[in-house]
């Protein structure tokens, strides 16, 4: 039988959350400067060098990294709609995401099996606000 007829990593990667999650989570932290089993820190800087900040995806504004990771960041005018400032990393087409957030040191993985009706990701861009509304409560502030 045929497994896959084509392959475009974007739409038809094959993961689970908690691999994704640990995945971010070994990259942030090298991006910190801390030991990672997976990537050196130099590794991580060449992976997070040159960002291109291009329009993409029908028109907006996109941060990518050599690595293709995306940088969210309010000072580039980067942020649309419910992102947040400072996440690291990967929304794939459909909702499944896999980012992080240096300032915190928190890397969330999330998973889905059904295409995102909404073509500009806000299951991923709830996703962040949720993150860091349970972080607020964590440091004792409301958010």
């Amino acid at each position: 039988g045929v497994f896959a007829v084509l392959e475009v990593i974007s739409v038809a990667g094959f993961a689970c959350a908690r691999g994704l999650s640990r995945l971010g989570w070994e990259m942030c932290s090298a991006q910190l400067g801390q030991k990672s089993p997976l990537i050196s820190k130099e590794g991580m800087d060449a992976a997070m060098g040159n960002p291109v900040t291009l329009k993409t995806f029908f028109g907006l504004p996109t941060t990518f990294t050599n690595a293709g990771l995306q940088i969210y960041s309010k000072d580039k005018g980067l942020l649309r709609r419910g992102q947040s400032d400072g996440w690291v990393g990967w929304m794939g087409y459909g909702g499944s995401v896999m980012q992080w957030l240096p300032e915190k040191q928190v890397s969330v993985g999330y998973v889905v099996n059904l295409l995102e009706p909404e073509i500009d990701n806000q299951r991923a861009n709830r996703l962040q606000g949720a993150v860091e509304t349970c972080i607020a409560r964590l440091e004792g502030r409301s958010q």
